[in-house]
């Protein structure tokens, strides 16, 4: 048996995993205009474009047609490609600026 010193301190794997998505949800929010349309995200990035909804409100956007259903799932998991995200943001700015004139 090896002494206690010899073994490998111990790291949080979930802590590692959780911060490298929202790592890589950062970087795909931020390139998000020159990413390809057929690229497929999950929710958690659509959700932080979109500025960060609940899920109840992201169901809800859902519901009403705002927010497509996924272009794919992966199991369970829901996809959608980047172009129908953009396309989402196109419409919501489009609304935006309407309701301002």
């Amino acid at each position: 048996m090896l002494p206690a010193t010899a073994l490998p301190e111990k790291t949080p794997l979930a802590k590692t995993r959780t911060a490298n998505s929202q790592e890589a949800t950062r970087r795909i929010v931020q390139e998000i205009n020159v990413l390809p349309d057929n690229l497929l995200t999950r929710k958690p990035v659509f959700k932080a474009v979109l500025g960060g909804p609940s899920d109840t409100t992201f169901w809800r956007l859902q519901k009403k047609g705002v927010i497509p259903p996924p272009d794919s799932k992966l199991g369970r998991i829901p996809l959608w490609k980047v172009g129908s995200i953009r396309r989402v943001l196109q419409a919501l700015n489009g609304a935006m600026e309407t309701s301002h004139e």
